[in-house]
């Protein structure tokens, strides 16, 4: 089954590269600037050679075409002066296939002079980069405001406040100093496990007092992020890059890790980046991992054998020495699915996705184009199955889309939960989710849309769930509802949201005693950990 769900989301997550080290970059003559224009001429030197998603150094070719890619802002970086500046909006992004050796000149040695400092040379080897040190001392945290008080503020700073919540409920901050946490779980201990985008996997060792008392990072990988789950038995991790997931022995007592090993390897770089990961508790043998579109109607993908906007499984226990092949090894659990960024697991073993859907739709009909993208299309909650069978079931992407708001709609008369498709001649943002002990209820954590106006998402909802009678379990809103959750935690003044302001949640997950909720917000400010729990 699936259940719309009215909210726009976000264009594909921004994962920062590592900072090239030791590269120069000089902006040459030919640059300039007036009020609708803008021209840059620029020489970088030492950015020819990186490490991409697999650790492995690569360079550009010189001599033949090469995969270039741009992303457009109007808003200003953080800092502009700081090479490892964050940024959390990109209005526009593009790639191109450029021939090199059609475009070499005698003449380059003289354009990069003008640099100031004679012919440009790339170096041969890129740049080393510092070890950073395994243990880091504990971030300062806040003593947890006593029943009543008010919760701790989200987004230190930041136009958008303090987060709000219903009676009942209260939030508390625990840390403003973790960078980019993309996704929490606990371990067996009561541990929590963060990964911090484009830093590693660390562990945060909780005291009685509910505050963080120490920090450690496990994984020193920078290309880590976002995916990240743990085995019921809390012995194994796992954590993926845009290319390769990998495998780790995981002891909560030392919090060490160890045994790394690939379990799938080859999925694609570009388009969005993030590879969501969970194992099934009733086959914990088993790794559901998603990969999103690479563009934002990426039509080979219609095509399940292209093995892009799906989601699907690979047994660990039987993974080959150097892992599974990704596009041509393992076995689909749904396709048709832009972003299913957020997968979760329910009380029968079964998975479900949110799919974080399309942007700037235009309905066109009878030569006429209608902008219907301010609450189109919905997001779609999808019931995928048993992990332990194949799916090829279609489930519409990049050819139909769901009624989120129906009356725009001039040609035809919608209804919510509809489909419908740009033209008849031819949304939740990054979200996590986390089911309670019994399955009542699905936590959803709302990143937050660029893409609409007013703005939208930035919060935690609950969609409650019951159970039928043939024991399976489905939420309580019909399918046509068009707000079917309730909010648990949000922003006042989401019109001053975005990228660098306010909570934006990111991860979710439940303690040992199911009686608390961590949520990670990746806000590029101030990487920010909570605590959420009922008052009554």
């Amino acid at each position: 089954m699936a259940m719309m769900l009215s909210c726009l989301h976000e264009w594909p997550s921004v994962t920062l590269s590592p900072a090239y080290e030791d590269a120069t970059y000089t902006v040459l003559p030919g640059t300039h600037v007036n009020e609708t224009h803008y021209q840059v001429t620029a020489l970088c030197k030492g950015c020819t050679f990186w490490a991409p998603f697999d650790g492995e150094s690569t360079k550009l070719n010189g001599d033949g075409e090469n995969y270039l890619a741009f992303a457009y802002s109007s808003v200003p970086v953080d800092d502009p002066t700081a090479l490892d500046s964050t940024f959390g909006i990109h209005e526009r992004v593009g790639h191109w296939i450029h021939d090199f050796a059609g475009s070499k000149s005698a003449d380059f040695a003289t354009w990069a002079g003008a640099g100031g400092d004679g012919d440009a040379e790339t170096p041969a080897e890129p740049p080393a980069t510092e070890e950073p040190p395994a243990t880091e001392e504990p971030p300062a945290t806040e003593e947890p405001p006593a029943e009543g008080e008010e919760p701790a503020e989200g987004g230190d700073g930041t136009d958008g406040g303090a987060p709000t919540r219903p009676e009942g409920w209260n939030i508390v901050k625990i840390s403003g100093e973790v960078v980019r946490p993309r996704a929490v779980v606990v371990d067996s201990n009561g541990n929590l496990l963060v990964l911090e985008a484009g830093r590693g996997l660390s562990v945060l060792t909780l005291g009685e007092d509910g505050c963080i008392s120490t920090s450690k990072l496990v994984i020193d990988n920078g290309q880590l992020n976002h995916g990240l789950s743990i085995t019921p038995d809390g012995a194994k991790i796992y954590v993926s890059s845009m290319t390769t997931a990998w495998e780790y022995s995981y002891d909560a007592e030392t919090q060490e890790v160890a045994d790394q090993r690939v379990v799938v390897k080859g999925m694609y770089t570009g388009g969005h980046p993030s590879r969501s990961l969970v194992v099934p508790p009733a086959t914990p043998h088993l790794l559901v991992i998603q990969l999103g579109s690479n563009s934002n109607f990426d039509m080979e993908s219609l095509d399940i054998k292209t093995a892009r906007a799906n989601v699907k499984v690979f047994d660990t226990a039987e993974a080959p020495e150097g892992g599974w092949d990704w596009i041509t090894e393992g076995w689909d659990l749904g396709y048709g699915l832009r972003n299913d960024i957020a997968l979760v697991v329910d009380g029968n073993n079964m998975v479900w996705g949110i799919e974080n859907s399309a942007d700037n739709l235009g309905r066109t009909a009878e030569g006429t184009t209608t902008d219907v993208h301010i609450d189109n299309p919905a997001e779609e909650l999808n019931l995928l199955g048993d992990p332990s069978k194949p799916n090829t079931d279609w489930y519409g992407y990049p050819i139909c889309f769901t009624i989120g708001e129906p009356e725009v709609f001039v040609d035809k008369t919608f209804k919510v939960g509809d489909q419908f498709v740009l033209s008849p001649n031819t949304t939740y943002d990054d979200a996590s989710c986390a089911f309670d002990e019994d399955f009542s209820n699905m936590y959803v954590t709302l990143h937050g849309s660029w893409n609409r106006a007013p703005a939208t998402g930035y919060k935690v909802v609950q969609i409650a769930y019951h159970q039928l009678e043939d024991g399976t379990y489905d939420p309580v809103a019909s399918p046509d509802t068009h707000l079917p959750y309730v909010d648990i935690v949000w922003n006042d003044n989401v019109d001053a949201c975005s990228g660098n302001t306010c909570l934006r949640p990111s991860g979710i997950t439940f303690d040992k005693a199911y009686s608390r909720i961590f949520v990670a917000s990746d806000n590029a400010s101030n990487g920010e950990l909570f605590i959420l729990y009922k008052t009554e």
